[in-house]
């Protein structure tokens, strides 16, 4: 585990590192150069001072390493412990609050769980996902519709306007007269038709004249043969 001490005293510097043997340790005495570096160094936990000889405080680089946006854990550490110290150190970014003299049992348990927590974050990112390759849909390959020749477009024919035909006057409806029962005529009986017979006209045989044997006579009241008349 890395850790990075940003410290201006050689005596406390000299602490931690009994403490931290089986840890790497990295000391700035100048928070500007502890800036510069950070990304190279890349610590696992950081102990920072609060009053330093430069021209930044502790809490004004803790400021300055949160705002780009480093989560690693920051305690602070100051020889001169007053009310509110704690209270300011967290506001600013901090993890946690630490007084000098640093007590030696308590940075013990602090790299003890530190060591844990890089050992446990180490193994999660460590496990190998199987890859799966995601599957990719068989793309058949489509059939070429046949393209149709767009159709011409024809020109609207004029408009002709159209002629009023003249209007015929609707057919008047002629009611039908109302029937009238008619009344029976009485029916004559025919009169029978009797056929008629013409009247036999009996057959006049032409009279022969008698033939007087007197001699004719000679008074004029005597009728001759030519004023003989015939009777029907």
């Amino acid at each position: 585990m890395r850790i990075l001490y940003v410290e201006d005293n050689p005596a406390n510097v000299s602490l931690v590192k009994r403490v931290a043997r089986e840890h790497e340790l990295v000391n700035y005495i100048d928070g500007e150069d502890a800036l510069r570096n950070f990304a190279k160094d890349n610590p696992d936990l950081v102990l920072m001072d609060i009053q330093l000889s430069g021209r930044l405080s502790g809490l004004d680089v803790v400021r300055e390493l949160r705002q780009q946006g480093y989560t690693v854990p920051i305690i602070a550490v100051t020889a001169y412990a007053m009310i509110g110290d704690r209270e300011r150190c967290l506001a600013a970014g901090c993890d946690d609050y630490m007084a000098k003299p640093l007590p030696i049992p308590d940075l013990i348990r602090l790299f003890e769980r530190r060591k844990q927590e890089v050992a446990d974050l180490a193994v999660a990112t460590s496990v190998v996902v199987p890859f799966v390759a995601p599957s990719v849909p068989e793309v058949k390959p489509e059939t070429p519709v046949p393209t149709t020749p767009p159709i011409p477009v024809v020109p609207p024919a004029p408009t002709i306007p159209e002629t009023p035909v003249p209007t015929t006057p609707p057919t008047p409806v002629v009611l039908p007269a109302p029937t009238i029962p008619e009344t029976p005529v009485p029916t004559t009986p025919p009169t029978p038709v009797v056929p008629s017979v013409a009247p036999s006209v009996p057959e006049v045989k032409p009279e022969t004249p008698a033939v007087s044997e007197d001699k004719p006579s000679d008074t004029p009241n005597e009728k001759g043969a030519d004023d003989i008349k015939v009777k029907l």
